[in-house]
């Protein structure tokens, strides 16, 4: 997982506080569950690190072991990367709660493709970001764009490739 991916990876495994919705209320619910989440990683990175060995400690072991092995990782990023990683979230932590459970989604899936084309996406996900808005319009309206990707994985590069334009 590259290191971007980090503070998303944080976002999915911060335990929903609340208890079982009932049906209908399922979807309306979700976002505003997923935001409650955004929250609390926020809070988490500001805690000092005694205060986040006491609220880790409180984890379920598998969700401890998770965010630990995630915090090893973000300790050995260097201060540009962290920034980067930062920017990601502070654009994400702006966008509605809609836009950020599409998002969520959107990682999920890119997730779940077989590596070689998660890694072409993830290529493209980079010369995309690159771009200003109307460059990468254009590119993604392109036949080699159109030819080199499938429709699933065109509506999640485009999904994504709006989290953090222009690095």
């Amino acid at each position: 997982m590259a290191p971007r991916w980090l503070v998303f990876a944080l976002v999915l495994l911060v335990p929903p506080a609340e208890a079982q919705l009932k049906k209908g209320n399922i979807l309306k619910n979700k976002a505003a569950r997923e935001a409650k989440k955004s929250r609390l990683v926020e809070r988490f990175n500001r805690l000092s690190p005694e205060e986040r060995q006491r609220v880790m400690k409180n984890l379920p072991e598998d969700r401890r072991k998770a965010m630990e092995k995630n915090r090893e990782r973000y300790d050995k990023l260097s201060d540009e990367q962290k920034k980067r990683l930062e920017k990601q979230y502070g654009n994400f932590a702006q966008m509605s709660a809609d836009q950020q459970q599409a998002t969520r989604t959107a990682f999920r899936q890119m997730g779940q493709m077989p590596l070689e084309r998660r890694q072409a996406m993830q290529k493209e996900l980079r010369r995309l970001r690159m771009m200003d808005p109307e460059a990468r319009k254009q590119r993604m309206e392109s036949e080699a764009y159109k030819g080199a990707f499938s429709g699933d994985e065109q509506k999640v590069l485009d999904r994504l490739s709006v989290l953090v334009p222009q690095q």
